[in-house]
């Protein structure tokens, strides 16, 4: 009996774990497509876009510190 509830539990807490790690993560990546400055008013006319992330990539210094990273 005990096998059975524990074959069920740990599954689960594992499932739960892994939510609580990349639910947050997932949901910055949806965001991140959003053309407004606000999160909670989704710009619906010109989201999703690519405006953050082609901003990242034009800053040097950030280039430059990704770079030395590695």
């Amino acid at each position: 009996m005990k096998v059975g509830r524990a074959s069920f539990f740990v599954p689960t807490m594992l499932a739960f774990g892994f939510a609580f790690l990349y639910v947050p993560i997932l949901s910055m990546m949806v965001f991140s497509l959003n053309n407004s400055r606000l999160v909670t008013v989704w710009d619906a006319a010109n989201s999703p876009t690519l405006r953050w992330y082609v901003a990242l990539l034009r800053n040097r210094q950030i280039l430059d510190a990704a770079w030395l990273s590695i």
